[in-house]
């Protein structure tokens, strides 16, 4: 009761505090708005997340990231834009895991060669959830074995 009635007020002021600024805010109120708005901002057309807070770079945690909403949203194009960028430019170590950094006019753009557990999580996690969605056993499959890795 006592955790409802604080989680209540803190609503209720955090609403109260962000209603001037709502009408400068980029985040529309309908979530399909908000996905569009977030593709727009940080997926480039190829299916690079950008870290545009970090000078561009794309990561495997960003990959997955973009990976787990497309699926929530049910973006399949999207998702298949983001898979096939990410296998394409960060599975590039000969094993089954994402190289952790892309970096564009790197040369290599991959310069680091060392993997991200967490990376390699959020990317699996969802192409286990897309091959179960929609019906897709490849999804399943290690990204090395896609390439032509005899593990």
């Amino acid at each position: 009761m006592k955790t409802k009635l604080s989680l209540g007020l803190l609503s209720l002021l955090l609403a109260t505090l962000s209603a001037p600024f709502a009408s400068t805010c980029m985040w529309q109120p309908g979530p399909q708005d908000n996905w569009a708005l977030f593709k727009d901002r940080f997926i480039a057309p190829e299916g690079r997340v950008i870290d545009t807070g970090n000078q561009g770079v794309a990561h495997s945690e960003g990959q997955g990231f973009a990976l787990r909403l497309s699926l929530a949203y049910d973006d399949r194009a999207t998702f298949e834009q983001v898979w096939d960028w990410t296998q394409a430019n960060l599975y590039v170590r000969g094993d089954a895991l994402a190289a952790w950094r892309w970096r564009q006019g790197g040369n290599p753009s991959v310069d680091d060669p060392n993997n991200a557990t967490d990376g390699n999580l959020f990317i699996a996690w969802p192409l286990f959830l897309a091959a179960e969605r929609w019906q897709e056993p490849r999804l399943r499959a290690r990204p090395g074995d896609r390439a032509g890795d005899p593990q």
